[in-house]
């Protein structure tokens, strides 16, 4: 107060703790200006008191959430000319400094070389700007030793707006990086680290896939055989189990490129009625084993064609039913899809709904807004009771507006869930040409209507997987001929009749890719042969990569019976 009233400070302004007359104690921020005579002596101060004890309860909550990122992450603080004001214990220990010699140091102590000066000349316009920058920095540390950071930089706005501190939170991901590289330097061509990182997932996901086909498909043999009481338990639970873990691993594939920007659709023409049948022939046979009812409502109405991407679209659609069964123990589960119409500003928009029903648990009210949200259920021991990741709706949510649609639901507590989402009914002028001329027009029988017997040639390089696919096959009377890769197979499709390959995409030497690209340069009738893709990549490029290449199908490991029997029915009705 003293030196506001001297002119030393332009205004008065203090907090301060005092007791309650009722014991509790209370924070008041006091601030005041003083009114001065001609003289300029201060005649009376005019000020508030004000309440902040919720704000310095906050402000204490948030140095123990500090305290806590401390522990956990790489964390340091910088002014607005980037001079170092804080770095924690984790900062210290990667980068070897001290703390003495980083403060009042700018980060570049820590620079690598690594980056072009545009780098860090696009991360400082975006701080200065107020906006959180997040990306990966490969630092130097004392010893010269490099490391990679994956960093998010968040800037603190004064009260008019403008950054006064930047606050980085990091984590080491060198170990990541460094695989990275080796990915890196044994392609012929160098791409740059956001494409290194979604090839880098890619690959992860075929490595897990692989092994997971061989899991689920030996399982499933294995539960056809004869097996006592207990045996059959234990291998269906397995079998469960090793389904569950897929589950996550597609969410968390998917739910990776989403935050990555990533996430990509393919709008293309498209027949409904045919997604609905293969749905129903996958559905229908897990509704009857949980003896609950499972119908498919169809509009007349409904266009023959509609624009949407076909594999993603299936995707909601499958998620949709699949937490319907997950939730439903009595009662139905039901599809519908119908055209509608609305109007919007004046002009009459029309859009096709989907729209899944189940009579299940519900999701109360007040929780339903949150069943959208990454990682959220409608309540925490829903993951207890039925398991899952809690992404599966934030994909499906995330596809259905990159698709141009919106999503939502209704629901009743103990009386069931209705999910819904619409996609806008377009044009399709190209449609025509790219109807199949003998596609199937069955809509309402959903049962797998297995071809004359076929000779079938196999391209598949891991033992176990040609051993789960021969006896696959073999239980549906086909005949399979097994190579193990693609220049084997080009050779096989050369010199032998078959009616149909199967191709591995990942193989050594010649890949599936190159394989089917050589074959369809075959004169007729060889270059013609039906070719489904067999892989454990799950992106929709990788589907487009197939097709462009001259493959008529293609089906994702670990391989289910009922979508490899309809790939290959739908691949020889398209060719024959």
């Amino acid at each position: 107060l003293d030196r506001h009233l001297s002119g030393a400070d332009a205004h008065f302004e203090v907090a301060y703790r005092f007791r309650h007359r009722k014991g509790h104690y209370l924070w008041i921020l006091s601030r005041g200006l003083a009114v001065r005579n001609r003289e300029g002596q201060p005649t009376r101060i005019v000020g508030t008191h004000s309440d902040i004890s919720e704000r310095m309860e906050l402000e204490r909550h948030l140095a123990q959430f500090k305290a806590a990122i401390d522990e956990h992450a790489i964390v340091s603080i910088a002014n607005v000319r980037g001079q170092i004001t804080y770095a924690n214990k984790k900062f210290c220990d990667i980068s070897g400094f001290s703390e003495a010699e980083l403060l009042g140091r700018d980060h570049s102590i820590t620079k690598s070389g690594e980056h072009p000066a545009e780098f860090y000349a696009r991360m400082w316009q975006t701080l200065r700007a107020g906006h959180t920058w997040t990306g990966e920095i490969c630092n130097r540390a004392r010893d010269g030793r490099l490391y990679w950071l994956l960093s998010t930089i968040a800037p603190m706005l004064d009260e008019n707006g403008q950054p006064y501190q930047f606050i980085g939170i990091r984590a080491d991901i060198t170990a990541n990086k460094l695989h990275e590289i080796e990915l890196r330097q044994a392609k012929e061509d160098a791409e740059s680290a956001s494409k290194t990182k979604s090839e880098f997932l890619a690959n992860m996901s075929h490595e897990i896939r692989t092994p997971m086909n061989g899991v689920l498909g030996m399982l499933r043999l294995a539960l056809d055989t004869p097996l006592n009481e207990e045996q059959h338990e234990y291998l269906d639970l397995a079998h469960s189990s090793a389904n569950a873990l897929l589950a996550i691993l597609n969410d968390i594939l998917d739910f990776s490129k989403i935050e990555a920007g990533r996430l990509d659709v393919h709008i293309e023409p498209m027949r409904p009625r045919e997604l609905v049948a293969e749905l129903g022939r996958l559905n229908e046979p897990r509704c009857r084993e949980k003896h609950i009812g499972f119908s498919v409502k169809l509009d007349p109405n409904l266009p023959d064609w509609i624009m949407a991407d076909p594999v993603r679209l299936r995707q909601v659609l499958l998620n949709l039913l699949s937490n319907a069964l997950k939730f439903t123990t009595q009662g139905e589960i039901s599809l519908e899809i119908k055209r509608e119409a609305h109007s919007e500003n004046g002009h009459l928009r029309e859009h096709v709904r989907f729209l899944v029903r189940d009579s299940g648990i519900g999701i109360p009210e007040e929780k339903q807004a949150a069943v959208f949200e990454a990682f959220t259920q409608a309540d925490g021991s829903i993951t207890k009771r039925f398991g899952g990741t809690g992404l599966g709706l934030t994909i499906s949510n995330h596809l259905v507006k990159l698709m141009g649609g919106r999503m939502g639901l209704h629901s009743e507590l103990n009386r069931g869930s209705e999910f819904f989402f619409t996609l806008p009914l377009m044009d399709s002028p190209s449609a025509n040409a790219q109807k199949p001329s003998n596609a199937s027009q069955a809509t309402d029988n959903v049962a797998t209507t297995a071809p004359d017997r076929l000779h079938i040639l196999l391209a598949e390089d891991n033992a176990i997987n040609q051993k789960l696919a021969v006896s696959l096959l073999g239980r549906e009377g086909y005949q399979v001929t097994v190579v193990e890769n693609g220049e084997a197979a080009v050779k096989a499709v050369t010199e032998g009749a078959f009616d149909l390959v199967l191709m591995d995409m990942h193989m050594p030497g010649m890949d599936g890719l190159e394989a089917t690209r050589h074959i369809r340069a075959l004169p007729h009738p060889a270059g013609r042969v039906p070719i489904v893709a067999l892989t454990a990549n799950a992106y929709a490029e990788d589907r487009e990569n197939c097709l462009s290449a001259g493959m008529n199908g293609y089906v994702v490991k670990p391989i289910r019976r009922e979508e490899l029997l309809s790939a290959i029915q739908q691949a020889m009705e398209e060719t024959a």
